[in-house]
């Protein structure tokens, strides 16, 4: 596998799944377990009603009554937790997004190993269900737990090309308009959409809006994909350079998550640099 070199325009935007590459599933997860580990001191001060109002969500609420999820509590001794040991993560999406966390928590008896799951309230995540690893894992509210697969097959060569192509392509097309990257925000997946606005996007992009780069700058016979892969978060990750204009080239890492069967940008890195003989051409540096 080639590994590319060149310096100039260095540009990062961390998935909504995580760091490319990086495991993803736990980065959209990094705030639940300080979340849990809130929760079950809320237990253990006996604040059963606070817990439940604060922390369980509105769907929970609905179908488990305030004493119901008392004694359970107290009979999987929930409210003694010591510590707690987050592993396995997945990243469910039907209508909502939903995280699924499998670990382990030492209570003052015994060390349980727990299944949750999670959903986002606003911008809070509230627990949405728990019961044992090794209890049938079936979500009483009917919730889907459509897990975001690793595909039976990768796309073909040419799908490859298409995908980047497009994805690079309304990247030019924003940065032509100077304006917004609005074209490009509405290709990415309903996943990403969660974590970031279009105008927070644009913000993560905005020193390439004063760049001359357009979609007339293309050239697709220079588009050399060098590595495709499915990461262990079940992305597909694209490696490969482009020429972008007469003088500059990208070096890039797109990835895209399947929804409903169709790929959808999930990451973005991307490296510019400048062709041998042509001059240096970088955004402009940020002046507070």
């Amino acid at each position: 596998m080639k590994i590319l070199k060149g310096i100039g325009i260095f540009f990062l935007v961390v998935l909504v799944l995580g760091g490319i590459g990086a495991g993803s599933a736990f980065f959209f997860t990094k705030d639940i377990p300080p979340f849990m580990d809130t929760f079950f001191e809320t237990l253990k001060k006996g604040e059963y009603n606070k817990a439940y109002t604060e922390m369980t969500s509105q769907e929970f609420q609905k179908n488990t009554d305030l004493k119901t999820f008392t004694d359970v509590i107290k009979g999987m001794a929930l409210d003694t937790v010591k510590n707690s040991q987050w592993g396995g993560r997945q990243i469910s999406y039907e209508n909502e997004v939903k995280a699924i966390m499998e670990g382990e928590v030492t209570t003052e008896k015994e060390v349980i190993p727990l299944y949750t799951t999670f959903v986002k309230e606003g911008d809070n995540w509230k627990l949405q269900y728990f019961n044992l690893q090794d209890s049938e894992k079936t979500d009483p509210k009917g919730i889907s737990k459509e897990i975001i697969e690793s595909p039976e097959s990768l796309p073909s060569e040419n799908e490859q090309k298409e995908l980047v192509k497009n994805t690079i392509l309304l990247f030019l097309e924003d940065i032509e308009g100077g304006k917004s990257f609005s074209k490009t925000y509405s290709a990415i997946s309903d996943l990403w959409k969660q974590q970031i606005t279009e105008e927070k996007f644009t913000q993560v992009f905005a020193d390439y809006l004063s760049t001359p780069l357009s979609p007339a700058g293309f050239q697709e016979s220079t588009l050399h994909i060098s590595s495709v892969m499915i990461t262990p978060e079940n992305a597909l990750e694209i490696k490969g350079e482009v020429q972008v204009d007469q003088d500059r080239s990208s070096i890039f890492t797109i990835s895209y998550i399947s929804e409903h069967n169709i790929w959808k940008v999930a990451g973005i890195k991307m490296k510019t640099i400048k062709n041998e003989g042509a001059a240096a051409s970088e955004p402009p540096i940020k002046k507070n």
